[in-house]
């Protein structure tokens, strides 16, 4: 039967990192395009109300402008020239050219100013039209209008009697002087002008906006198709002079081809029209989509060949590690590990196993230290009681040569408490049975030396019941007496003190002997081998933080420190 094949790391990790990192940009892609395409239009209609909205301020701003101005030129000219006289003269007709001049400000090009008296005589910046000829036309038209009103009028007037000067409207006023209406003040404003000012708002992201702008009527008075618009079937419905959009199935068509925006001004009564092409729509969305798509598409591919060589990267040192693990094997009888699906599971089968083998060395290694830890307090306790043994033999055996009294039995009595102490195998005693153990000792050395050896001590009573290492004290009396007092012949004085705060255990003893410059870390003579161990074994119960603490001064004697941590001396003392 044919073992199936398991996917290794690498290529698991391969697809996970391609996966995570191509779908992601696919939806994107797919997200990015449905959007683009959905809110697009809504986008457009929403930027074409703004812009022709704007185009409707502005319009409205410069017409209502140019009637304060046309106003104020015919006041100019009332208060100036005499309109009664049946014909103006050279110097009326050239101050009026000027004033009219002077209000063009250099626009010459794109309007046109005319002042016309009831008596037909004319004066203008350009060839008066013939729709301006009087008393022909005075009751029609842009007249018609003038008369109308008391101030000066907005009229909508496109005409193409001179190819160079497209008229699209024109302001009208009616002068008046002395309470008797004299003359026409007309103010011819250009197609070009209008597309002059409408250029500013006319750009947006989806092409040119297209402006039509008709009466209340709707008379034609500003077509964009005129300027060699793209739109060529402006002409259809927007004829030259007159809007006309009827039900014809050409007409309809052409229009859902558009996207339209229309917007009336109630002060002058003109409607403006914008309009866009939804082919230029259509085309920018087809070439942000497959923008977009390219984009996606090469980011696609890089992300692949990135993930590739990252996974590379970042798992061969892993399937190094895994054929090294593979290979070692201790000489030790283990069960194999089962072989795994991938190199991650075989890893971490691994890992276990090592674990567990450190954990079983670590224990081993425990149980050793904690057998060669109890040896060592073992032996070091044996050092102890061999040098002590000797040095009482030694003091029994002159005192009997130089006395021989009954004081021996009182020594041999002492001793046998040394010696029960001594034979004691438990590594801690309390504090009081090793101040006993003490006084003992000094009482023996006290048949050596006699009274001139003194013992005093000050012991904080609840310290008495502290457990602490066995025979700690002692040696430390011992080194007092034997290198403190006995070179003085024995005449001296030993004080132990215990006490405890919060934290630790205190325990000092001190001599008045001779005392020594030596310090503590140059101890290594067979003469300090009492302090040495017990140094060493309070190092081995508690930590090599704790030991001895030696202060001598020479020809002023000595004290020995002993500081024990309280917690731990609580603990071993069930306090």
């Amino acid at each position: 039967m044919k073992t199936p094949r398991h996917r290794s790391v690498k290529e698991k990790l391969t697809i996970l990192i391609l996966l995570t990192s191509i779908i992601p940009l696919l939806l994107l892609g797919v997200f990015s395009v449905y959007f683009l395409r959905t809110t697009t239009q809504t986008s457009l209609n929403d930027r074409l109300n703004e812009i022709v909205r704007s185009a409707d301020e502005l319009l409205d701003t410069t017409i209502s402008t140019q009637i304060v101005d046309i106003e104020s030129v015919s006041r100019t000219l009332i208060g100036e020239i005499d309109f009664s006289k049946d014909t103006l003269t050279q110097d009326d007709q050239s101050t009026i050219l000027k004033t009219m001049y002077q209000y063009m400000r250099g626009n010459e090009a794109m309007q046109n100013m005319y002042l016309i008296t009831d008596a037909g005589q004319a004066i203008g910046t350009s060839a008066l039209p013939s729709l301006y000829e009087l008393p022909r036309y005075r009751r029609w038209g842009i007249f018609h209008a003038a008369d109308s009103s008391d101030r000066a009028t907005f009229y909508p007037n496109m005409q193409n009697e001179n190819e160079r000067f497209i008229n699209s409207y024109s302001i009208v006023y009616r002068l008046q002087q002395h309470g008797q209406k004299e003359a026409y003040l007309i103010l011819d404003i250009s197609t070009e002008f209008l597309q002059d000012i409408l250029m500013s708002v006319k750009g947006t992201s989806f092409g040119y906006i297209q402006f039509i702008i008709t009466s209340d009527i709707d008379m034609i008075i500003y077509n964009d198709s005129v300027f060699h618009s793209p739109i060529g079937f402006l002409n259809n419905v927007f004829k030259y002079d007159q809007l006309v959009i009827d039900d014809s199935q050409e007409i309809k068509t052409s229009l859902d081809q558009m996207t339209m925006v229309d917007r009336t001004n109630q002060n002058h009564g003109i409607k403006i029209y914008g309009l866009v092409p939804n082919e230029m729509l259509k085309d920018q969305v087809q070439d942000m989509s497959t923008t977009i798509i390219i984009m996606i598409s090469i980011t696609t591919l890089i992300v692949a060949v990135i993930g590739y060589l990252t996974t590379r990267h970042f798992t061969q040192p892993l399937l190094e590690l895994v054929e090294k693990m593979r290979g070692y094997r201790p000489q030790e009888n283990h069960p194999e590990v089962a072989i795994s699906v991938d190199e991650i599971y075989e890893l971490n089968n691994q890992f276990d196993d090592l674990i567990a083998r450190s954990e079983e060395y670590h224990e081993q290694d425990k149980r050793k230290q904690e057998s060669l830890r109890f040896a060592e307090i073992k032996a070091l306790m044996s050092q102890i009681n061999p040098h002590f043994l000797n040095n009482t033999l030694d003091s029994i055996k002159w005192q009997a040569k130089l006395n021989g009294v009954d004081s021996i039995a009182e020594m041999v009595t002492e001793l046998s408490v040394l010696l029960k102490e001594s034979m004691n195998t438990n590594a801690f005693v309390s504090v009081e049975e090793e101040l006993r153990f003490i006084e003992s000792y000094i009482h023996l050395q006290q048949f050596r030396y006699g009274k001139t050896l003194q013992y005093v001590s000050a012991i904080q009573p609840t310290t008495l019941n502290y457990q602490i290492p066995k025979l700690i004290m002692q040696p430390l009396v011992e080194n007092a007496t034997v290198h403190g007092i006995e070179p003085l012949g024995g005449h001296g004085t030993i004080e132990i003190n215990v006490w405890s705060d919060d934290e630790l255990l205190y325990i000092s003893i001190a001599d008045d002997g001779l005392g020594s410059d030596v310090e503590f870390a140059e101890l290594r003579n067979k003469d300090s081998i009492g302090l040495l161990n017990v140094h060493q074994r309070i190092q081995l119960h508690f930590g090599e933080s704790y030991g001895l603490k030696w202060e001598s001064k020479k020809g002023i004697g000595t004290v020995v420190y002993i500081e024990l941590p309280l917690d731990k001396i609580k603990e071993i003392s069930n306090v």
